[in-house]
């Protein structure tokens, strides 16, 4: 009898000329968004899981494709890939954050011409193994010691840092100053840099730190996927772009193989502060050990990350920080690399190769 009533009204009202109401434009959009969100769940699982196999088989056709051009060598629990050659002395190179022995392609053969050169990929970086132990400078020094103890290079070394990798050679000077020639500091980074940096840079510096602390999941599991691996030319690889085409494709292979260069390289700067403080707490004089100090000459502010407004004075920190280098020992001398930035061993070569002949000569 209701249902009767109802169907009743409606086709009077129909009749009368009235229409039900039809639904207000955003409440159309949103209908429209649900059918899309719905439609879009049902086709991203299986996109994604292919996108991934994908990915896995690209990461393996790069493992073979991309061997490691050195040698491995047992260090603990875990191998490192290590590039020697040439004659003579021995010549150490530390890279950088997040970076491999590769980066020293166009030092290397002009220094083998008159000494040993040893050039090296971190734990988990480039070609080596990862390693669960923690990645700050105390561990990766102990590393660095091993890795030259088992391939029985002849000491004294002449040990050459770029920026992160110049704390560690320090840090192996302080720890074993019999066992270093002499060092060669390219635009490297300073253990007390917080305190230098105005205070919102420091601050931006310092939560870095901890951000990749709190991603390190999200490294490993989008490295690991093999997704990058697909796109190896498109990821952000600075260092790559200033390598001859055939090292930068290697190079940005060695990234994408696996997750162990991503994760790698968020643990060691998980460990920044840490690292920062052991290298203050070993800091002494090295006696008469001769320093050399090549600074870059080219501001590099918004390349570096540095806020619109602070760039003349995180340039005029990073400056004095090198200034503070000649501290060090009572042989120390700093250079000002006019035409480059950060990566001068990759801009002006010509200028650590130099450095190192001089300290060689000696």
């Amino acid at each position: 009898m209701v249902k009767a009533e109802v169907q009743e009204a409606r086709v009077s009202s129909v009749a009368s000329g009235s229409a039900v109401p039809s639904p207000s434009p955003r409440r159309r959009r949103l209908r429209r968004l649900g059918r899309w969100l719905r439609n879009g769940l049902l086709v991203v699982p299986p996109v994604l899981a292919l996108a991934v196999l994908a990915g896995q088989i690209q990461q393996a056709r790069l493992t073979r494709a991309f061997p490691a051009p050195g040698e491995m060598i047992q260090v603990g629990d875990h191998m490192l890939h290590v590039i020697r050659s040439g004659e003579g002395p021995t010549v150490v190179f530390e890279n950088g954050p997040g970076g491999m022995g590769l980066d020293w392609s166009l030092v290397m053969p002009s220094v083998s011409e008159f000494g040993t050169t040893v050039a090296y990929d971190r734990a988990g970086l480039g070609w080596s193994e990862p390693t669960e132990g923690p990645r700050d400078i105390a561990h990766l020094v102990e590393d660095l010691k091993v890795m030259l103890d088992s391939i029985e290079t002849a000491g004294p070394y002449v040990l050459v840092g770029h920026s992160y990798g110049g704390l560690i050679v320090r840090a192996f000077a302080y720890a074993y100053p019999d066992e270093v020639a002499g060092l060669v500091l390219v635009d490297a980074a300073h253990e007390d840099q917080l305190d230098f940096y105005p205070s919102e840079y420091a601050a931006k510096a310092e939560s870095m730190g901890q951000m990749m602390a709190r991603m390190r999941w999200v490294y490993r599991a989008v490295s690991g996927s093999g997704i990058p691996a697909l796109f190896p030319s498109m990821m952000s690889n600075p260092v790559a772009d200033k390598l001859g085409s055939e090292v930068a494709t290697a190079r940005r292979a060695a990234t994408v193989m696996d997750s162990s260069h991503s994760v790698a390289s968020t643990d060691e700067m998980a460990a920044l502060l840490v690292s920062l403080g052991q290298v203050r707490e070993m800091r002494g004089p090295l006696g008469d050990i001769p320093v050399r100090i090549i600074s870059h000459g080219r501001p590099v502010g918004a390349d570096a990350g540095v806020p619109p407004g602070l760039e003349e004075a995180v340039e005029e920190a990073w400056q004095s920080m090198q200034r503070d280098l000649l501290d060090i020992s009572t042989d120390t001398r700093l250079e000002v690399a006019e035409d480059s930035g950060h990566d001068i061993h990759l801009e002006q070569p010509g200028l650590v190769v130099a450095a190192v002949r001089e300290l060689l000569e000696r």
